[in-house]
């Protein structure tokens, strides 16, 4: 594993490319997945939350802590909470912060 300052830059943005990839796949399935049960949809919606949920929660919290990171990592957890049809208040307190 490269520990050097700019291999650990490089490695933390390839996981903020793969979580904004993650929020791009889930809202690619929430627009286009049409199952004749809709419980199946919800259903297949929290296991790909979960999954960008626990890519976006890979990336060390001290590259979090960056202003503009912070942003982004706010901004991806909330457009990931905001997934679901019903309102949830988490996701627009994550949104929020990333203003």
């Amino acid at each position: 594993m490269n520990t050097s300052r700019e291999g650990t830059e490089v490695g933390d943005g390839d996981l903020m490319e793969k979580a904004t990839r993650a929020v791009d796949d889930l809202y690619n399935l929430r627009d286009t997945y049409f199952p004749a049960n809709p419980d199946d949809k919800i259903s297949k919606l929290d296991i790909q939350v979960r999954l960008a949920l626990q890519i976006l929660d890979s990336i060390p919290f001290e590259q979090r802590k960056s202003p503009a990171w912070r942003a982004t990592y706010e901004f991806l957890q909330g457009k990931i909470l905001d997934v679901y049809p019903d309102y949830r208040k988490e996701a627009e307190v994550h949104l929020s912060k990333a203003v």
